[in-house]
């Protein structure tokens, strides 16, 4: 049933020939029929896949071109094979024993007037030869699709096996009628394996419609090892799917391969129209360990065309698909040169996903509008995946959009469109490096680094280093220059986020962090040195988030957020919030146990946290510290409820119209460790030790237990009490007796007192 709804490709008929045991095991084929002596030889590799009688029977074929197509089940090819056998090139006539295909060229050259090679119902091994000038127009049999299948081999229902073959210049499709699907290959219910291979220059549609410029797999598991793919494209002119390979409902496994500057398509209308420059996967299970993926194009045209997948588009609308990128690397790739782009190296929906120690460099997801500079996980189609993994992967100059509107430099998570399915039961990003990404170069940014979108939920970001990212590099407003959450639900957890930028020259929201309309929960993170903006409107130098706007007769979800044992130090704002801004809309902020410090040296604007209308935040155990003017700010029709709260070195505890509700507060010196140096946990004699109540809160940022000593101390550090070991003082070095007579007695220094000392962190090993 599953063909019948799918269209199923042509059925090859095995011809009747005549066959008996002549004893041959090895056959010979020499341009001219001149073998050297050794026979049978044949003039033609069809003649001698003719005389085959067993199956494990050998064809040597020594250097030459053969071609001249014949025609038989209908179809013009150079060489149909229907029986079992071997077939290997890079002999010459004076040398059978040893092939060499690089001195000794063996190519079939189908001449543009139909398939190279035509393989059905047979297992069938092929070494050493290259396969150019097929045309699968010219070869006849199209499928019930109005499909061209397989310009330079086209299998079905056999097991193919390719070792050092060479698969250059074949077309599948050469008028706008028809598609052409597997410009080099096309393998249809059937195996393969590719070893050491060579797919280049291949088109699937060169004046249509195209799929699989190199490769086209339907229901046919593959294993790919050492395979190039290059220079192949899925359609010249219209829309492309798989510049290097297309498959769908088979299941692909690849390793140690090539893909460099294959390319989907050039025209379209709708997204995902082109896509997968390097591999489009649809309904198919996939591994991809130790690749490179360079310089492919989802997307040439550069009109208002989208392009998903720059190297890799992966989507299924079938359960318990898996997918696996595992040491792969992705340099220099493009969703789309215009219109919209998901996934500058790749494009992942309805896929259960392991992204593991990969490296993405210099991808660009679009030149107009775009998303995951380096990689988008999606919903848009599909069911929602049971888990996606993505760590240990390091992200450095990437860029969602050029021109336009740009989300997620490095990593978009989430629905384009929200159509209200989840994106997975679980998502852990986690022990990732997200360096010097870019969400939009030259219009409106969000999420320099990481975007979190619509329907993810369940989301964990945990143990990353999130650095120097830039949401938008123009005049346009962007948030988020480290992360941007909107309509998600995620937990933030052990996280550097330093030095990122909302906007270098517009309106900037969160330098280091930006939510909006979202349920965020952030846990144990160094907030540090990081730029709402400096030379326009800024706020939320480390952290802004926004609430719901009030609508008339309707009373707004609020949308909790939370942050504990947070490091939040040195971030700027030119406007305000310098640390922390909260406001936009109805809104519900719970701060336990966190350090703000130091916010707005640069600026002036020296806000720690920054409360706008309708919008409750509570602070519990805080400390307070270092800013040019106010700790807490308050607007009006704001609510800030602070409980255990150190001030120091504040110009003001607090300011503005609203409302600031302050108890058990504290003045004195905080202590920081050294604070120039990034380090702002406490010292033994900071006022901060001793002072809070208890929040609930267990562990500090680094982990250790709360509380230590007499109680638990304000901001996002406890200070350790150590218990040193009792010394001995050592007994002194006897010297030898002349005589037998017993050595003294000594007497054992006296065990030194206890006593709790505090140690500082670099002997407490935090």
């Amino acid at each position: 049933m599953l063909l019948l709804l799918l269209g199923a490709p042509l059925v090859l008929q095995s011809p009747t020939v005549a066959q008996g045991a002549d004893g041959q095991t090895v056959y010979y084929v020499a341009p001219g029929g001149n073998c050297g002596g050794q026979i049978p030889c044949f003039a033609s590799i069809q003649a001698a896949v003719d005389a085959v009688d067993h199956g494990d029977d050998v064809i040597k074929v020594a250097a030459g071109v053969y071609s001249g197509v014949t025609v038989r089940q209908a179809m013009n090819q150079v060489v149909r094979i229907d029986k079992d056998l071997v077939l290997v090139g890079g002999y010459t006539p004076t040398n059978w024993s040893t092939p060499d295909p690089n001195a000794n060229p063996t190519i079939i050259d189908a001449q543009g007037q139909g398939r190279a090679l035509v393989i059905n119902g047979a297992t069938v091994t092929i070494k050493g030869l290259t396969i150019t000038g097929g045309n699968a127009t010219q070869g006849g049999g199209k499928d019930s699709h109005n499909r061209e299948l397989g310009g330079g081999i086209y299998a079905l229902g056999a097991n193919v096996t390719l070792d050092d073959v060479h698969i250059l210049n074949n077309t599948a499709s050469v008028t706008a009628q028809t598609i052409g699907v597997g410009g080099g290959l096309a393998i249809v219910q059937s195996t393969l394996s590719m070893a050491d291979c060579w797919v280049e220059k291949n088109i699937a549609g060169d004046a249509g419609l195209g799929q699989g410029g190199g490769l086209w797999l339907h229901q046919t598991p593959a294993t790919l090892e050492r395979v190039t793919f290059q220079d192949n494209i899925a359609s010249q002119v219209a829309e492309g799917r798989g510049g290097g390979v297309y498959g769908d409902f088979s299941a692909l496994t690849m390793t140690h391969s090539l893909f460099e500057k294959n390319e989907g398509g050039r025209a379209g209308t709708r997204w995902p129209t082109l896509g997968g420059a390097g591999v489009y996967l649809t309904n198919a299970e996939a591994t991809f360990r130790h690749n490179t993926f360079r310089n492919n194009t989802g997307n040439i045209s550069s009109g208002l065309v989208d392009g998903v997948g720059g190297a890799i588009y992966l989507a299924s609308i079938l359960p318990a698909r898996t997918a696996i990128l595992a040491e792969n690397t992705f340099e220099g790739n493009r969703g789309g040169m215009g219109g919209f782009g998901f996934g500058g190296a790749v494009s992942i929906t309805g896929y259960s996903a392991m992204v593991t120690h990969n490296t993405f460099r210099n991808n660009v997801s679009a030149g107009a509008n775009g998303a995951g500079g380096a990689l988008h996980i999606g919903t848009d189609i599909g069911t929602a995946a049971s888990w996606i993994t993505i760590t240990h992967n390091v992200f450095v100059d990437n860029v969602a959009a050029e021109a336009f509107t740009g989300s997620g430099g490095a990593l978009y998570l989430g629905a384009i469109y929200d159509i209200g399915r989840d994106m997975a039961k679980s998502v852990l990003v986690q022990h990732n490096t997200f360096q010097n990404n870019t969400g939009s170069v030259s219009g409106y940014g969000a999420g320099g680094a990481i975007t979190v979108g619509a329907n993810a939920v369940n989301v964990l970001l945990a143990d990353n280093e999130i650095a120097d990212n830039v949401a938008g590099r123009s005049v346009y407003e962007s948030r988020g220059g480290g992360i941007f959450f909107v309509g998600s639900n995620a937990s933030v957890r052990r996280n550097a986020i330093t030095g990122n930028t909302a906007s270098t020259d517009g309106i900037g929201y969160g330098g280091g962090v930006a939510i909006f309309r979202a349920i965020v929960d952030l846990e144990r993170n160094h907030i540090a040195n990081n730029q709402a903006n400096l030379v326009a409107t800024g706020h939320g130098g480390g952290v802004w988030s926004a609430g719901v706007p009030a609508e008339p007769n309707k009373t707004p979800t609020i949308l909790p957020v939370s942050l504990t044992n947070n490091m939040i130090v040195r971030n700027e704002a030119s406007t305000a919030g310098s640390g922390l801004w909260f406001g936009n809309g109805k809104g519900n902020a719970t701060l336990k146990h966190n350090t703000i410090a130091d916010n707005g040296i640069a600026s002036g604007i020296g806000q720690g946290i920054w409360a706008a209308k309708d919008y409750l935040v509570t602070a519990v155990n805080s400390i307070l510290a270092g800013h040019s003017s106010a700790a807490v700010y308050a607007d009006a029709d704001a609510r800030v409820e602070l409980d255990a709260t150190l001030f120091d070195g504040n110009a003001k505890q607090n300011d503005g119209p609203g409302v600031v509700m302050r108890t058990r507060t504290f003045t004195g010196n905080a202590s920081f460790i050294d604070p120039a140096a990034g380090d702002y946990r406490i010292k033994p004699d900071s006022a901060a030790i001793n002072k809070g109540i208890d929040a609930g809160v267990t562990v500090d940022i680094d982990g250790q237990t709360r509380p230590q000593g007499g109680g638990y101390d304000l901001g996002a550090d406890e200070y350790m009490y150590v218990t040193p070991t009792p010394t001995l003082t050592p007994s002194p070095t006897l010297t030898p007796s002349p005589t037998l007579t017993s050595s003294p007695t000594f007497t054992p220094s006296p065990t030194s007192p206890l006593s709790h000392l505090y140690l500082p962190l670099a002997l407490r090993g935090k």
